[in-house]
């Protein structure tokens, strides 16, 4: 699975086939979260994630957005 970025114990990654919309997979501190990157960043599901982390992981979101669209396109071509 292809990594986006992978910073302050937070990987995000997409998964190549994936349906839409545009989000991004995460773990971090032994959980996970979903994350919809496109028309606006929000979290579609999460566990095991602190609140504090969580907008550590939105903000780091919304600083990647144009990467992860380009990774999910490369990825995900068919859905685009």
């Amino acid at each position: 699975m292809p990594t986006v970025f992978e910073l302050f114990g937070i990987r995000a990654f997409i998964i190549p086939g994936d349906h839409e919309p545009i989000h991004v997979h995460i773990e971090a501190d032994g959980g996970f979260a979903k994350i919809q990157v496109f028309p606006d960043v929000g979290i579609i599901k999460q566990a095991g994630i602190k609140p504090a982390k969580m907008k550590k992981i939105l903000n780091l979101v919304r600083d990647f957005r144009e990467e992860i669209e380009e990774m999910w396109k490369a990825n995900n071509s068919f859905n685009v």
